[in-house]
């Protein structure tokens, strides 16, 4: 992703997040800049050694397609929010909502999360993301 497609989505998700409440920070892109992961820091809460946030995965324009019913839309972008065993380094899907290009969303049934822990790899955006989150300090109030 190019410089100024970064500071255009970024002026553009200040507003938003200004509106909304959200605070949205970029944390890593992929190596073919088709996908850039964000954190939402004002969801960060900590409940003894779990951590959990509110992340966006914004692709690319038609670089990913939805599956099964969806596999004919493009994804626009991703909310999703994870939970983090920070000492075990493992990570588990709360939620997910995918917006695709037409406009439509779909989330993942209730009734299926949250999965299972698993690990998080090693130099992969759930790892960024996992550390982001982790190392994370509340501001003092």
């Amino acid at each position: 992703m190019n410089l100024r497609r970064r500071l255009l989505i970024t002026v553009l998700l200040l507003p938003w997040g200004a509106a909304t409440g959200a605070e949205w920070v970029v944390v890593s892109w992929s190596v073919d800049d088709k996908l850039e992961t964000l954190v939402d820091v004002s969801s960060i809460r900590i409940t003894g050694g779990v951590r959990r946030a509110w992340s966006k995965f914004d692709y690319a324009p038609q670089t990913r397609r939805g599956a099964d019913h969806n596999a004919s839309k493009w994804i626009d972008y991703s909310v999703s929010r994870y939970a983090f065993n920070c000492a075990e380094e493992l990570s588990r899907l709360e939620a997910l909502t995918q917006y695709f290009e037409d406009g439509t969303n779909d989330s993942v049934p209730a009734t299926l999360l949250p999965l299972p822990w698993e690990a998080v790899l090693p130099e992969t955006l759930q790892d960024y993301t996992m550390k982001y989150v982790c190392e994370w300090k509340p501001e003092a109030g």
